[in-house]
């Protein structure tokens, strides 16, 4: 499973990339021009901004009445050139992203996981984890932005995106789909159709699936680089009792930062963990040797600050109490890396939507890096 050659692409989802509600949270293009519904999340000039009402067309970012700025956590620092060689054949993009084998249970679900990251010599990539009745199929979407972001950095200008199955007891991958534009999929004319970005260079597959894994690799059509959005989307419509337990994603972190957002819904409490990988890593690539994470809740008056932490084992910065008794990360402790360096947090949730943000505790710090967000209940 590679980057690119012509016959497979995709995907593993910022600074930062949340939810786009209803379904999954991603950073849109800022755009003047258009309307956006409360709560959305536009970049503009390397600030991220949250409306904290319904946007009318014709509203400048500069208005506090709609825009307010979500989170000084972007770093400022150049990370210097981007590879831009693409990995050897005989790299595997899903090497590192190890789905858990955690059966999930209880009402509450995860419904969309999104990620950002930056797509360049070791790849970007994710594996996603469905669990459920194997006879109840699951709708899912599949979609990829570059060219669509509105970042200072460089984006992704030709993304595509292959897509790969296997059980959790086997090692062998099979081919899904690949899709390299919107409109190569029969979902580009179906009821689904309006989900697309409006970039038709960006793919976009809406389609039933069983429980499973599902490697996705992002690729890159004409051999570039830059950052880019995943978004794995349940469906408002799909009845299906299957539902998504985890996801991993790879990719760079640099200037325009990494995250990933996962939005729950249902009634009742579920145990997610945010693990962050750096420097346990086996790739041949950098990686970041040092990283951090902050935990964030979306709230109607904006982005809340769970906790934050930097390595495993130390004190958590709790920035609200009330998450305090969620901390159930010493539980855990056997889901951890083995490298101190590399956080790890374990919270009980309630529905809603969460962001997980990378950071670096090297003021300069960058290079790959992997999120994972699992259901551990």
């Amino acid at each position: 499973m590679h980057i690119k050659t012509k016959a497979m692409k995709l995907f593993s989802i910022f600074l930062f990339v949340v939810l786009a509600l209803p379904s999954l949270f991603a950073f849109q293009a800022h755009d003047q021009n258009l309307a956006y519904t409360h709560p959305a999340i536009v970049v503009s000039s390397s600030v991220s901004y949250i409306s904290v009402q319904d946007v009318p067309a014709g509203t400048t970012i500069t208005s506090t009445t709609y825009w307010t700025p979500l989170l000084g956590t972007a770093p400022s620092t150049d990370p210097g050139t981007p590879p831009t060689t693409e990995p050897s054949a005989n790299d595997s993009n899903l090497s590192n992203l190890t789905p858990p084998d955690d059966t999930v249970t209880g009402t509450i679900q995860i419904f969309s996981i999104s990620t950002r990251a930056y797509f360049g010599t070791n790849g970007m990539s994710g594996s996603l984890t469905m669990a459920g009745n194997s006879n109840e199929p699951k709708y899912v979407m599949f979609r990829v932005k570059g060219p669509s972001m509105n970042i200072d950095g460089v984006k992704l200008p030709n993304p595509s995106i292959d897509v790969k199955s296997r059980s959790l007891n086997e090692t062998t991958w099979t081919d899904e789909f690949v899709s390299q534009d919107f409109g190569d999929h029969s979902s580009a004319t179906g009821s689904y159709s309006h989900r697309n970005t409006g970039n038709n260079l960006e793919p976009m597959v809406v389609s039933s699936f069983t429980p499973n894994v599902y490697g996705c690799v992002v690729g890159s059509e004409d051999g570039g680089e830059g950052n880019a959005i995943i978004e794995l989307y349940s469906m408002n419509d799909d009845n299906s009792s299957s539902y998504f337990s985890s996801l991993s994603t790879r990719g760079y972190y640099g200037a325009n930062g990494m995250s990933g957002s996962v939005r729950l819904v249902g009634t009742g409490k579920k145990k997610i963990m945010f693990r962050i990988k750096g420097p346990s890593m086996n790739i041949d690539g950098t990686k970041l040797s040092d990283p951090n994470i902050t935990v964030l809740k979306l709230l109607d008056s904006g982005w809340e600050e769970i906790l934050k932490s930097s390595t495993f084992g130390s004190a958590y910065t709790f920035e609200n109490s009330n998450y305090t008794n969620a901390n159930l990360t010493s539980s855990y402790t056997h889901r951890h890396t083995g490298n101190n360096l590399e956080p790890m947090v374990v919270l009980e949730l309630s529905e809603g939507t969460y962001s997980c943000v990378v950071g670096s505790d090297i003021e300069t710090g960058e290079g790959n890096a992997i999120i994972e967000i699992y259901s551990v209940d």
